[in-house]
């Protein structure tokens, strides 16, 4: 019996899943085009969110190529929908349990597989602390590039996401500012590596003159004692602001947060073993500030959308 096809329908379909709409207007062929090029169109979103370096273009070029391709399928589909004749007449592939099919196949697990794929070398990270303040904002959204070869990320002044040597089911984020072999100190605030004071924009001081507690000072003192160079081990008391000189340990980094007087990191839990690094973020993808009285996000940071991190 004759169906006419209804291009609201195909739309329904294409929204769906992509290509569904070409299965119902009557073209299986262009369904499986579409299935083909929908899904890895969506690494041009990211590609062009990390590839192009100025924002908010690479933002915007990458919504409007992944986007662009997305609707265009979506009202091609309806289109050819829209020029079938009457008297089309329904094939074996127009079934309502073939839609489903189509769309828990290519929709569902298509999709679920394809993210997880995706996963395996970018991931998106939200900033919840203040630790890399002013980089990394709370509220910051981030994508991370994941690589295989954790050695890579070991380098001086990268930012990475590592698993906490305290707790790994946590990833935390900090700049690598010591590499094997490197001897660090901290005098009143000022990083020195290997004698030589080290030059910081990028570091922020809320409250250079701050003493850590009793406890905190003792955890410090726990593992810096084994890797530092003074000879006097004990009138060694080292505190936030002032400790080493440390010699970083083999196969691991010394990471510190950029908000200097406000950061856990290294100086506390000490070097993180290299094979714990994960990948470095590459571009804040989106930001919203907090009303930290209310608890609520409330505001959209533009000029954050689309920022390089370095």
């Amino acid at each position: 019996m004759p169906k006419p096809r209804r291009p609201w329908i195909a739309v329904l379909l294409g929204v769906l899943t992509p290509g569904l709409g070409y299965l119902y207007a009557g073209y299986p062929r262009f369904a499986a085009i579409a299935y083909c090029v929908c899904y890895p169109s969506m690494l041009l979103l990211i590609a062009g969110w990390i590839l192009i370096p100025s924002a908010p273009l690479n933002i915007v070029v990458g919504i409007i190529l992944f986007g662009g391709i997305y609707i265009s399928i979506i009202v091609h589909s309806a289109i050819v929908a829209s020029r079938q004749p009457d008297t089309f007449e329904p094939q074996r592939y127009n079934r309502w349990y073939v839609y489903l099919g189509a769309y828990l196949v290519f929709g569902l697990l298509g999709g679920t597989v394809f993210a997880s794929i995706v996963r395996e070398h970018f991931e998106p990270f939200r900033i919840p602390s203040g630790s890399m303040d002013p980089t990394l904002l709370i509220g910051d959204f981030i994508y991370v590039i994941k690589w295989n070869d954790p050695a890579r990320l070991a380098t001086d002044g990268r930012i990475v996401v590592f698993t906490s040597i305290e707790d790994p089911g946590i990833k935390v984020i900090k700049r690598v500012l010591g590499i094997p072999g490197d001897t660090l100190a901290m005098v009143a605030g000022t990083l020195h590596r290997n004698g030589r004071e080290m030059v910081e924009p990028y570091v922020q001081h809320e409250n250079p003159t701050r003493s850590e507690d009793t406890v905190q000072r003792a955890k410090m003192r726990a593992w810096q004692v084994g890797h530092t160079v003074r000879v006097d081990t004990a009138s060694y008391h080292p505190d936030v602001e002032n400790w080493g000189p440390v010699v970083v340990a083999a196969d691991s980094v010394m990471v510190l947060g950029d908000n200097r007087d406000n950061s856990y990191d290294s100086r506390y839990f000490g070097f993180v073993p290299i094979t714990a690094l994960k990948g470095d973020p590459r571009v804040i993808y989106f930001s919203v500030e907090k009303d930290t009285t209310a608890g609520a996000w409330r505001r959209l940071r533009r000029s954050r959308i689309g920022q390089r991190i370095q």
